[in-house]
């Protein structure tokens, strides 16, 4: 019995090499980062702080284990389930982001709360969709991404105000990084793109776990 044919972008040997690399960064980096951030944040997070930050870092250290598992993986049929879940990953790791934030410091009329549960809501349902129906409604998936990912501009205001400055600039940035790129990974032509794309989520990440550190073991 012949396996289902599965197509996969075609990258260069230095594509490959330089995502390599980037994975090879990125994975343990986050376990490590994610074990400082918790033991540094314990000294004077409360618990619902300490819990909203280790969603924070299993999602992160989650959506990097399964990009690189979909990505390092050799085209076949592992390669085509580690891509389902790579890609449903995508929407955790961002739901994840917004945790402890949104819980623990948008308490303005339950501000924080609502948008935590419609951000989880439509990232579960993106996770679903890409896990059920794999290659299908892709445009739709991206759209999912970015409006879950810009979600937090219906709070900016009270956001800003009870972050300090320099996380405020953090969060801002990643956002702006994320966005490029999004849109650098749906640009074929352009050289190296994946490992960029890449690249801009270790970007976004750091930013986005240097805003928490600033707001909760700084």
């Amino acid at each position: 019995m012949t396996s289902a044919p599965y197509e996969f972008p075609a990258y260069t040997h230095r594509e490959r090499a330089a995502d390599a690399v980037l994975h090879a960064l990125g994975v343990p980096g986050a376990v490590v980062a994610a074990v400082w951030l918790l033991e540094a944040a314990a000294e004077r997070a409360t618990p619902l702080e300490l819990t909203a930050l280790a969603v924070y870092c299993v999602g992160m250290a989650g959506v990097l284990a399964s990009s690189a598992l979909y990505n390092l993986t050799w085209p076949g049929w592992w390669k085509e389930q580690f891509r389902r879940v790579d890609h449903a990953m995508i929407y955790v790791a961002i739901a994840s982001c917004y945790t402890p934030l949104a819980l623990t410091r948008l308490d303005a009329d339950d501000d924080g709360l609502v948008l935590c549960l419609v951000v989880w809501a439509a990232a579960l349902l993106g996770a679903a969709l890409k896990l059920v129906y794999p290659r299908r409604f892709e445009r739709t998936g991206l759209i999912l991404y970015l409006l879950i990912g810009w979600a937090a501009l219906a709070v900016i205001a009270p956001l800003q105000e009870s972050l300090t400055a320099a996380a405020f600039t953090l969060i801002c940035a990643e956002g702006a990084v994320y966005t490029l790129g999004a849109w650098i990974h749906h640009q074929p032509w352009i050289p190296y793109y994946n490992p960029i794309w890449h690249l801009c989520v270790l970007v976004g990440a750091g930013c986005h776990y240097a805003a928490l550190t600033i707001e909760f073991a700084g």
